[in-house]
């Protein structure tokens, strides 16, 4: 069997280096745009810190509690709250506006099917 033959390992920066340090020095790098992408970050973290909620999920569920246990004799209907519950349970609060917008959609979802097998019954 021959000898496996270990290479010397490269130097984590291979860069061009000047005086021990590298060519990107850490003014010259805070400096750079890297495509627009601090721009980007920048516009996110204002719109995620101005959006605020006008649904508040906790009493959301509170009410959809209530109502499930007003209609307990009717399993048609607590199944029917039982999934919006579990589709809400592990939120905290609406991501943005279209989340906020589409949790408000399931919840009158959930509301028309109710009051509908409450219609029929």
């Amino acid at each position: 069997m021959g000898r496996r033959r270990l290479h010397k390992r490269r130097p984590a920066f291979s860069g061009t280096q000047e005086r021990g340090r590298s060519r990107w020095s850490f003014a010259a790098r805070d400096q750079l745009d890297w495509g627009g992408t601090s721009r980007i970050l920048e516009a996110a973290t204002k719109k995620v810190t101005e959006f605020e909620p006008q649904l508040d999920l906790l009493e959301t569920r509170r009410q959809l509690i209530a109502m499930r246990s007003l209609h307990s004799h009717n399993q048609r209907v607590a199944l029917e709250i039982n999934n919006l519950i579990g589709e809400i349970a592990h939120l905290h609060r609406p991501d943005d506006l279209a989340h906020e917008k589409h949790l408000i959609e399931m919840i009158a979802k959930t509301r028309q099917a109710v009051e509908l097998i409450l219609s029929r019954d």
